[in-house]
């Protein structure tokens, strides 16, 4: 099992290229989660990065 963090950051990310600006925290708030900053740049830069 990998960090959950990995694809909240990508499927967060993808919300804007779908559905325009606005719905990222809605999307982590229907997880159940407090977003985790720190951990959605890490994981967003590592997609950038590939």
């Amino acid at each position: 099992m990998g960090d959950r963090w990995a694809d909240i950051a990508v499927a967060s990310m993808s919300t804007q290229w779908n559905y325009g600006p606005g719905w990222e925290d809605a999307l982590i708030e229907a997880y159940g989660v407090e977003p985790d900053g720190e951990r959605l740049a890490y994981y967003r830069d590592l997609w950038n990065a590939t």
